[in-house]
């Protein structure tokens, strides 16, 4: 499957990765990978995640890190598109992906 992401996603990213490894590098790489594993299992199994209002956009929080990825199911189901990363205190209205942050 493919995994494509949005530049917000990637800055997303980094910014967590910026974050945590200011507080703990190994904390960061476990919280690295575990979004690696959400955002492969989502690719594999796009409906895994909960429906949004905009067309096509689901939801996957996290259970062990308070983070929330948003995603795209691509035209023609080959894979996914993650719009953002974002923590799950910024998402006030589990149907709308946030776009203040």
């Amino acid at each position: 499957m493919m995994v494509r992401f949005a530049p917000c996603a990637l800055a997303d990213l980094e910014n967590i990765q910026n974050y945590v490894m200011q507080r703990s590098p190994q904390g960061a790489e476990r919280v690295r990978r575990a979004l690696a594993k959400a955002v492969d299992g989502c690719a594999v199994n796009p409906e895994r995640g909960t429906r949004c209002d905009e067309p096509r956009l689901y939801r996957w929080p996290l259970h062990r890190y308070p983070y929330t990825i948003f995603y795209r199911q691509l035209v023609g189901g080959d894979g996914i598109e993650v719009a953002r990363i974002v923590h799950g205190a910024r998402v006030r209205k589990l149907g709308t992906m946030p776009d203040d942050v």
